[in-house]
Formats: C-alpha cells, structure tokens, sequence
C-alpha cells in the first residue's frame, strides 16, 4: 500500500510502501543491529522511517544490550 509522506530527505519523492529495513545503533564499543524493522520505505532511493511505536521498540531493546564483553549484537525485530 502506497502512503503520502512528508518528502523524503534524500529523493525528495512522497511515496512509500511498507516494508522492511535494518537499524544499526552503536554506543561505546557496541554495535546493535536490528533487522526486519517494518518501515515505510521510499520507492525511488529505499531510505526507511519506521513509526514511533516500533522506533521505541528498537530503542529500549538497545539500551538494554549493553552485557559484559558484547561488541555486536544481532536481533530480528519483534514487536512489543
């Protein structure tokens, strides 16, 4: 399904269709990667937004990776 964004940032085009990207997040000396994050994904360039809610998700997983002697972490997304 085809929605109408705010123009994108990088192609300037307005239309997106769900999908699906990867977050990388690092912090220190950590590196958290997320992949299967649904977005709406922009058709002519495939630069990604994700919505608040799965943002937070991706976010509190993050903040809760940093174990003792992890340097990279992997996940698939799952929802809250």
């Amino acid at each position: 399904m085809i929605e109408q964004q705010t123009a994108c940032f990088i192609c300037e085009h307005r239309e997106t269709e769900s999908g699906f990207t990867t977050v990388t997040l690092t912090r220190d000396n950590l590196a958290f990667i997320t992949r299967n994050v649904p977005a709406q994904v922009f058709e002519i360039c495939g630069e990604a937004y994700a919505d608040a809610r799965t943002t937070t998700t991706v976010l509190q997983a993050a903040d809760a990776a940093p174990h003792a002697g992890v340097h990279v972490e992997v996940r698939d997304y799952v929802a809250a």
